[in-house]
């Protein structure tokens, strides 16, 4: 009863900027994720999870206004020089069959914000603090299944 299931997803998106309805230009992100979890001796699990996206930056304290800059939105700046990286580690117990589990999980975000003093518009974002979140989950899952022995 020892099983590897690895998973990773790429994303991207190119979009066209707009400026009183004239391109000027593009904007392209790119980020993802792997996951990697090693079950074994049936009910245990453990693994870990990364992941990565560029975007929006915001320390919660502006209004920003997309008209004055395209890449802003109402709710934050776009700073195609940041990124956001996320790196889990895990355990889990199944209780009773796989369909339900306990996980307890430790994860640190970090904002790494390469941003350069040529873009003015990024120039009043704050820095930000990496943060670190233990967490405690239950997991479970409902409908039909074949029956089976576990």
């Amino acid at each position: 009863y020892t099983s590897l299931v690895l998973h990773g997803e790429l994303i991207g998106s190119r979009r066209d900027r707009f400026a009183a309805g004239w391109p000027t230009g593009t904007v392209s992100t790119i980020g993802g994720f792997a996951f990697a979890d090693l079950r074994f001796h049936k009910r245990y699990n453990i693994g870990a999870l990364i992941d990565f996206a560029p975007g929006i930056f915001d320390g919660g304290e502006h209004d920003y206004n997309p008209i004055e800059d395209p890449d802003n939105t109402e709710a934050g700046i776009f700073d195609d020089l940041n990124r956001t990286t996320s790196f889990t580690l895990f355990t889990g117990f199944s209780l009773m069959e796989e369909t339900t589990v306990i996980r307890l999980f430790g994860r640190l975000t970090s904002f790494d914000d390469k941003r350069s003093s040529q873009r003015v518009s990024t120039e009043f974002i704050p820095e930000k603090e990496d943060e670190y979140t233990v967490g405690l989950q239950l997991l479970w899952s409902l409908g039909p299944h074949k029956p089976h022995e576990f």
